[in-house]
């Protein structure tokens, strides 16, 4: 039994070095991708044109809600959910507006696809969580490319960057990678 007594400060020190302690052994920790990996995904990434891909999580780890969009539309594992889509992109539609295509249920083919296009981020080592396309005027992957393998960092593709992003105190952070690419740690 807890007893507080003289001890008390001491007593409750140790309960919140347990629970930090205990909150440090369960939280999942960040991926560590290279980005030459990545890129070895690109030429499968063009081939298919790829858009967006999302895996949300379910407790059990297994896909919960998981969207693909790429060169023959969009499609989702739960067509029944209006949320297991991707809305949040500026100026999808000729025109403006930020809705995507609404999606259909995964058929054989977007389901074969699906596992081509993960199977070309294996050499990352990590699985994919989140991918955000912006294909230029001829196809190619282009600058803004954003991809995550966990729910923290994301690997943003920008050739010639000069200048990082402004970081968000205790919210993201910013570092370089390469001539080509930097990271945002939104779980500082």
């Amino acid at each position: 039994m807890l007893q507080f007594g003289r001890n008390r400060g001491a007593t409750l020190l140790m309960v919140i070095a347990l629970v930090i302690s205990g909150c440090a052994l369960f939280r999942t920790p960040k991926a560590t991708v290279s980005v030459d990996d990545i890129t070895l995904a690109f030429p499968t990434i063009q081939r298919l044109s790829a858009v967006v891909y999302s895996n949300e999580a379910g407790q059990d780890g297994a896909a919960d809600c998981e969207y693909f969009e790429y060169g023959r539309g969009a499609f989702t594992s739960k067509p029944e959910d209006e949320f297991c889509r991707v809305f949040d992109f500026a100026n999808r539609q000729p025109g403006g507006g930020s809705e995507g295509p609404a999606p259909a249920a995964f058929d054989a083919q977007a389901r074969a696809d699906l596992a081509e296009f993960l199977a070309a981020f294996k050499p990352v080592g990590v699985p994919l969580d989140y991918v955000n396309l912006v294909p230029t005027a001829n196809g190619s992957i282009g600058p803004d490319t954003n991809l995550a393998f966990d729910r923290c960092v994301s690997y943003v593709y920008q050739p010639g960057w000069t200048t990082l992003p402004e970081d968000t105190p205790g919210d993201s952070v910013s570092s370089g990678i390469d001539k080509n690419w930097y990271k945002a740690d939104g779980c500082p």
